[in-house]
This record gives structure tokens, sequence and C-alpha cells, in this order.
């Protein structure tokens, strides 16, 4: 996990556009679908579902445990 550190807002706004360009580097290299949402949330949206992670149902297809920690 990376760490900001910030003294100014414009430093704020910095790590949160650094914040935003890593995100959208995550979506390319995982394949999400150019729709995805802007953020994912854990738990299931319906009990009819398989059982698998919000980032496997985006992605389309099983993500290793690898995949996770390279991420971050």
């Amino acid at each position: 996990m990376k760490t900001y550190t910030a003294n100014t807002w414009n430093e704020v706004k910095d790590a949160l556009q650094s914040i935003e360009q890593d995100r959208i580097e995550l979506i390319r290299k995982l394949g999400f679908l150019p729709r995805s949402p802007s953020f994912l949330y854990r738990g299931q949206g319906s009990a009819d579902w398989q059982l698998k992670t919000t980032l496997e149902r985006m992605v389309g297809k099983p993500v290793l445990v690898t995949e996770y920690y390279d991420t971050s």
C-alpha cells in the first residue's frame, strides 16, 4: 500500500490524482469492463450469485491471490 503525505491542499489534490491514475492502471491490468464502477464493495448483491468476489465478478474470470497482492 502506498502512503501519501500532504502538507497543503495542492499536495492533497496531487495525491488524489495519483491515486486515480493508479486505479485506472489497475482497471486496465485486470481487464475490467469499460463501464466498471469507480469503487468495488465487499459482499454479495444477491443470494443467487455464485460465491465469487466482487473483483472476480467484475473481471469475469478467477483472480489469483498473487494478483491481489501484486496490485497493492
